[in-house]
């Protein structure tokens, strides 16, 4: 119950935001590189030191149980709901509780901050710039740009291309390089086609959400609906810390948590206790999800740079059907972006190339998706496809291969070479397939610069560097987390999906077709039940 509510409406707040500090290393770079940021750059109210973090508003500093508090407080509420299947007191509740979570984040209906709140822009840009700059003791080829990643992308670039400016003014370089992680990905393809600068001769996008991010897409569209082989999936690479002694029984860790899980699996428990949270959610979330986003993460356009375009037009609908009126100027800027740099990203791209810049790409992989669809077994990084992250590379499920047919079809058109040591992925049909690596076993938020510089070095460096260039760095790497590097994949890498399916390789689980029949009359049973409350009570 701690992480349903998260789960089902604000998965994204989940994220590890700790993803804005990476830096390029001290190298001799010809070209110098900004890094543009992924969200999270702490927001705090003007006047207020930003040094010290209880004056934040984001990240928000709270008691690591408050969601339990907020259950236990209002289990009656819950538990009414559950039994009667009226659900109005229950979204009345969840609704003041994550409008309190977000009364001061949230921007108004232009789009734009209601009270006098600031990106840390004066701590890791302004400041530390200047003080840097003046000191001699910044390193020119390490520049980082943080902003306020609530806003529209396009009210960053101002201050972005003022920032680039400086750069430029102090290194004595006129060309220059950005790279763009996450959602700052958004913003570099923004500068692209704001500015179209010459000047900018190369670009690198880093788990690139240009795409958007799934699970971000699916609550704002309100398309969650909770996977059991997903949900095992993710619990097999999710580390909670859990060491509880529950009732001087046994204690509660992850292992025992998995075990637990992978046997009520075996047995369709796990899949009859999602049918009812599913359930349940199709009967509020037509109510909870709208009202709630009007007034927290729907606010911000950065948010909804990130909702990708198949789910761009169920989510405008269902958040701001009849409210169009009041929010016009919040929804101008987000269709102002969708459709001048969302359904654009690879014309944008493929303009650029053509006054001469550079593009590149590193794309994660190998790690479960977030389980809140049906496509938590989509090949990613957690939070971003490959396929959208890599600009249209094919690729399988997490627990799939390509099969010998689909390889062989590959290699008569002699695009063979690129697909993946483990067969699960074909770069060829993305744009950027002489461009871009594909890094297994690393996560969305664990991914830093520092991960090699080399690779950085010879991007910057060497107009003529692609995947063929250095044997060291292949399209298909393994990330050494031990030696924090990339390494060349084979086919023999151990992931995440082989310690699922090794566990999961039981006799309990052969024998789970043979019970679907008795999971189809449970679920009849619960949607029966939800039925006759809803609607005879």
């Amino acid at each position: 119950m701690k992480k349903l509510i998260s789960v089902l409406l604000i998965p994204v707040l989940l994220f590890s935001v700790a993803a804005t500090g990476i830096s390029a290393g001290a190298l001799d770079y010809e070209l110098p590189l900004i890094y543009i940021a992924g969200y999270g750059c702490p927001i705090y109210l003007r006047g207020t030191d930003p040094d010290n973090h209880d004056n934040w508003i984001y990240p928000v500093v709270k008691d690591s149980d408050m969601i339990l508090n907020y259950v236990t407080e209002n289990k009656d509420i819950l538990i009414n709901a559950v039994l009667t299947q009226n659900w109005s007191d229950f979204d009345d509740k969840l609704y003041e509780i994550i409008c309190d979570l977000f009364k001061d984040l949230k921007l108004g209906p232009d789009g734009m901050p209601i009270n006098d709140t600031l990106a840390d822009y004066e701590a890791d840009y302004n400041s530390a710039y200047r003080r840097y700059i003046m000191s001699g003791s910044y390193d020119p080829n390490q520049w980082e740009y943080h902003y306020d990643w609530r806003l529209d992308p396009f009210d960053n670039m101002e201050l972005l291309r003022e920032y680039i400016g400086y750069v430029q003014q102090v290194t004595g370089h006129t060309e220059y390089a950005i790279a763009g992680r996450c959602h700052g990905a958004n913003l570099a393809l923004a500068y692209m086609e704001k500015y179209k600068d010459p000047n900018l001769k190369r670009v690198i996008f880093y788990a690139s959400a240009a795409r958007g991010i799934d699970p971000i897409g699916e609550v704002f569209s309100g398309k969650i609906k909770l996977d059991a082989d997903s949900v095992e999936l993710f619990l097999y690479n999710t580390e909670f810390g859990l060491n509880y002694d529950i009732g001087g029984f046994f204690t509660l860790t992850d292992a025992v948590l998995r075990e637990i899980i992978t046997d009520l699996s075996n047995l369709y428990g796990l899949d009859v206790a999602l049918f009812a949270v599913n359930n349940a959610y199709g009967k509020i979330y037509e109510d909870i999800i709208p009202r709630t986003m009007r007034e927290t993460l729907a606010t911000f356009p950065g948010f909804w740079a990130m909702v990708g375009n198949e789910y761009y037009d169920d989510a405008m609908k269902l958040i701001f059907g009849g409210y169009e009126e009041e929010y016009a100027g919040l929804i101008e800027k987000i269709e102002h972006f969708h459709n001048t740099v969302g359904v654009r990203n690879i014309a944008i791209i493929k303009e650029a190339q053509q006054r001469g810049t550079k593009v590149y790409n590193i794309v994660k992989y190998g790690m479960p998706m977030w389980p809140v669809s049906e496509r938590g077994k989509d090949l990613g990084d957690g939070f971003c496809t490959v396929r959208d992250a890599s600009f249209g590379a094919t690729a399988c499920k997490i627990d799939e291969t390509f099969n010998e047919k689909y390889i062989k079809a590959r290699e008569e058109q002699g695009n063979g070479k690129y697909i993946s040591p483990d067969k699960r992925i074909d770069a060829s049909t993305s744009i950027l397939r002489d461009t871009t690596w594909f890094v297994s076993n690393i996560i969305h938020d664990e991914f830093y610069i520092e991960g090699d510089e080399e690779i950085l070095h010879s991007i910057l460096t060497r107009d003529d560097f692609d995947i063929y260039s250095d044997e060291k760095y292949p399209q298909y790497l393994t990330y050494d987390k031990e030696n924090d590097k990339f390494v060349p994949a084979d086919n023999t890498t151990t992931t995440v999906v082989d310690t699922w399916n090794e566990a999961t390789d039981t006799a309990g689980r052969k024998m789970k077709p043979f019970l679907k029949f008795f999971y189809y009359i449970a679920a009849a049973f619960i949607a029966l039940i939800s039925f006759r409350f809803r609607y005879y009570d």
